[in-house]
């Protein structure tokens, strides 16, 4: 057998196995049938409770002016009666978290499938409104929905291939609110046809969606409390180490993002003359999965005043540029044992709230030295920070911190401390952070210089001659 037979029989081999896996991966996404019901978790194949998104309805037009759209739809807690019983493996939902709705007007809520073809294909609808409702599938008109406390029931059956799309089709549902009290939707749906003729939710759609608040935290408690406002025109930010994306807090103080399925960071660009209270790490960790909507990821900020300098020679502000630096600093127990090779409990945090990216925590490391342990790390500040918070936390008992310093990577710091009285040089801390003690007898004459080294503190000089003075 020479080699070009050989050759064209392994490329054979390779694409048999690929179309027997594009077979199998296909296979697993190709459904005969689809529900299409309001409040129905594709994922689970379970309803989901009040408060929480559905994943496939979006809610596209809103009479509110200080909403955004698109944005998921939310399952409501329904007014049983006046309105009828939710039909069967559906809840009602609605273009906010409650019924309540005094806007009147057009409300549009959507629903995407795709389908592989449309042989016998038949799409059976039973929809219920407050007030009325307008159904329409890729744009053709379908029928009227039934009142919300209706009497008789009432289908609507869709089986002309004409109305329907291979690939990506559409429902809509125009809800038209006019009484300026209640609004919701109730859809109770299937779609059926051929052999593998539909692609499961997770397949055609693979997108997920997350949604939060952004409030005034007036007490500055994490939490949202009654009468609290929220904040509109916030700019949230979205990371998952590749892509980034970015949204504002509508007029209602909420944003929505709807992103591939994934692992995020998700945080906020801070405003100046505010503090962050919620959450207390700063940034949201979230794992999206196709057609889940994630709620509740919020955020609570306190305005605060900068005060002013304590001295008049004092800055008013810390404002490094862009880079690369070096935090120094030494960190203690006040009640540290002699066993202790290391401490957990001081840390500190630099935390950027424009970026929503925190530095830390850091901890010490190396020897202890008369009771302290270093800390030397190095972090990055990046272009887009408009200011930085340094954070000293205790993770138990009273923690001390001294000598805290921050300079570029590439450059060198030495720090002086002298006495407030004679004004003597006690003191003086080189570019790795470690001290050299003067010690002076009365006259003012030095007498002995210590070093502190990683061994513990030394004397390095000392001065035989010196004297009291009488």
């Amino acid at each position: 057998m020479n080699n070009k037979i050989i050759f064209n029989l392994l490329i054979a081999g390779m694409l048999l196995f690929l179309s027997q896996l594009l077979t199998a991966q296909t296979s697993t996404c190709n459904v005969d049938t689809l529900i299409i019901s309001t409040g129905y978790n594709h994922n689970t194949n379970t309803i989901y409770n009040v408060g929480d998104g559905d994943g496939l309805w979006t809610v596209t037009l809103d009479q509110d002016p200080l909403t955004s759209e698109p944005r998921p739809a939310f399952v409501i807690d329904a007014p049983v009666p006046p309105w009828h019983t939710p039909f069967a493996n559906t809840k009602w939902i609605s273009s906010l978290l409650q019924a309540s709705n005094s806007v009147n007007g057009r409300y549009d809520f959507e629903y995407k499938f795709c389908v592989n073809n449309l042989n016998n294909i038949n799409l059976k609808l039973q929809v219920t409104a407050d007030d009325s409702s307008g159904i329409f599938l890729n744009g053709n008109y379908l029928g009227s929905g039934m009142g919300f406390n209706y009497t008789v029931l009432n289908t609507i059956t869709v089986t002309d291939p004409s109305k329907f799309r291979l690939g990506s089709n559409t429902i809509t549902v125009q809800v038209g609110n006019t009484g300026g009290g209640l609004m919701g939707l109730n859809v109770f749906g299937v779609v059926k046809a051929g052999s593998g003729a539909f692609v499961k939710q997770s397949c055609c759609q693979t997108s997920g969606k997350i949604t939060g608040l952004k409030w005034n935290d007036a007490d500055g408690n994490g939490l949202k409390d009654a009468g609290e406002v929220t904040l509109p025109g916030w700019t949230i930010q979205l990371f998952n180490g590749t892509s980034s994306y970015t949204t504002i807090t509508d007029g209602l103080g909420n944003y929505y993002f709807n992103v591939p399925a994934g692992s995020y960071t998700l945080g906020e660009v801070n405003q100046q003359g505010w503090i962050q209270t919620y959450p207390v790490s700063q940034t949201h960790s979230i794992n999206v999965i196709s057609n889940q909507v994630i709620v509740d990821k919020n955020f609570g900020n306190k305005a605060y005043t900068i005060p002013p300098p304590p001295c008049p020679n004092c800055i008013g502000s810390f404002a490094p540029e862009p880079g690369d630096y070096i935090l120094s600093a030494w960190v203690k127990k006040e009640t540290n044992v002699p066993t202790d090779l290391t401490y957990t409990e001081p840390q500190i945090s630099i935390d950027f709230p424009s970026t929503a990216f925190v530095a830390g925590p850091f901890v010490g490391t190396g020897q202890i030295i008369d009771g302290w342990q270093r800390i030397e790390e190095k972090f990055t500040i990046d272009p887009t920070a408009t200011y930085i918070n340094i954070k000293l936390n205790c993770l138990a008992g009273n923690c001390l911190f001294d000598d805290i310093r921050i300079f570029p990577v590439n450059g060198s710091m030495k720090s002086y401390v002298y006495d407030p009285i004679n004004l003597r040089l006690v003191a003086e801390l080189d570019e790795r952070n470690y001290a050299t003690f003067y010690e002076y007898d009365e006259e003012g004459k030095l007498t002995r210089v210590k070093k502190e080294t990683e061994k513990g503190i030394m004397t390095i000089k000392e001065n035989k001659n010196s004297s009291k003075k009488k």
